[in-house]
């Protein structure tokens, strides 16, 4: 049971330290408020693959990447 409990606090801990690198990532963008910024983490998080794509734009295309993700929601 502790095991179980283990595991369970391992991938709650990922999950924050994952939703964090995401979030301030987004935060870095400039002209994306706070509120739109929880948005667009709320999505590539909910959304692997999209994840993987903003990761691996380049800098000057996340903002434009994220302002998509807004429009589509």
């Amino acid at each position: 049971m502790a095991s179980a409990w283990s595991k369970a606090d391992e991938r709650e801990q990922r999950m924050d330290e994952k939703v964090n690198k995401v979030l301030d990532e987004v935060m870095k963008l400039n002209g994306i408020s706070p509120s739109e910024a929880l948005e667009v983490a709320t999505i590539l998080i909910a959304e692997e693959h999209k994840l993987c794509i903003f990761y691996q734009a380049p800098t000057n295309m996340k903002k434009q990447y994220a302002i998509n993700l807004l429009k589509m929601k």
